[in-house]
């Protein structure tokens, strides 16, 4: 009768793993729309007006039931961009898609009802659509 080899035993697999401060390091895949982003707060950071306020909207990710109708409780707002910027008593707001993207509803209503309240209010799909639409704005200077 063949002998079957031996399964390696789970703490050497486990050993083996890549560690990063103590814990298993897994990679993570990064959505198209957050490389855009990561890289638009980048352009905004080195090269932005010093006297706007720029920030991230941290409304997306998959929310349970309960937490969809404690987040609707405390006010958010669904479908608001990723990238708002705020300069001069201006509201300019840059919702970032991959290629492929579509707006949702949530997003196109949300849209409209920030350009009723006067912000101005772009879609990009690549980094350089963003950033070329931040130069219109004069949010960033021309490259």
């Amino acid at each position: 009768m063949p002998r079957l080899a031996a399964a390696s035993p789970p703490w050497r697999t486990i050993l083996s793993l890549p560690m990063r401060d103590g814990c298993i390091d897994v990679p993570r895949r990064r959505s198209p729309e957050q490389q855009i982003q990561k890289a638009v707060l980048q352009h905004l950071a080195l090269r932005g007006l010093r006297e706007a306020l720029y920030f991230h909207s941290a409304n997306g990710g998959f929310r349970t039931p309960a937490e969809g109708a404690i987040f609707a409780g405390m006010g958010v707002v669904p479908g608001t961009p990723d990238v708002f910027v705020i300069h001069r008593g201006t509201t300019y707001a840059l919702k970032l898609k991959a290629a492929t993207g579509r707006l949702t509803p949530a997003q196109s209503l949300c849209h409209e009802r920030l350009r009723q309240a006067g912000a101005h209010v772009a879609t990009a799909q690549v980094t350089d659509q963003a950033l070329e639409r931040l130069a219109e704005w004069k949010l960033l200077p021309a490259r």
